[in-house]
């Protein structure tokens, strides 16, 4: 699988071939791990071009053989997790890997757009609390123009600056 794949019609539907002659049938060879395994080892250690290759080859599958891009779809959602829980410079390239791959899966009708957009969201809000002071500022706010206006004797803050913000709430505050 590793040697084969380049990113044309040929080498895919030969490699796809291929994979649906392994031994399914027999539940100690694990095919379907293993086959997932290759694959995400062949988007880590092979070329950036391979993945949608791999994308392009689990699509094919789909039809036969199901559980692999299931399988690989899983495998890649947790290793973007994994790397968003312990953040390292070294594997920043093996990050994009799996977030492209993501992406080729998409783009190959394997995952759902609302699995992506739910992935992106991640990626942007992950390890970022708000801090309880900006709550209560935000929950004050709604409360005010739901009930329609400021309260008898509170006055209403009024923006001094372009964007709109009036005062600053530091990080260490809360």
């Amino acid at each position: 699988l590793m040697v084969n794949m380049e990113p044309t019609e040929s080498s895919i539907g030969f490699v796809s071939k291929q994979l649906i002659r392994c031994p399914w049938a027999d539940p100690s060879t694990q095919c379907g791990q293993l086959i997932c395994k290759i694959m995400l080892k062949t988007c880590r250690k092979g070329r950036y071009k391979a993945i949608h290759a791999i994308a392009a080859v689990a699509a094919k599958l789909r039809r036969h053989k199901p559980e692999v891009c299931i399988r690989l779809i899983d495998a890649a959602l947790e290793e973007l997790q994994w790397s968003l829980e312990h953040p390292a410079f070294k594997d920043q390239q093996r990050t994009i890997t799996y977030a492209r791959l993501l992406g080729e899966l998409y783009c190959s009708s394997l995952a759902s757009g609302q699995l992506v957009i739910q992935q992106l969201y991640t990626f942007i809000d992950f390890g970022h609390d708000i801090p309880e002071a900006l709550r209560q500022a935000s929950e004050k706010q709604q409360s005010m123009s739901s009930n329609g206006g400021p309260a008898e004797g509170e006055e209403l803050n009024v923006p001094n600056s372009a964007t709109g913000i009036s005062q600053t709430i530091q990080e260490d505050e809360e």
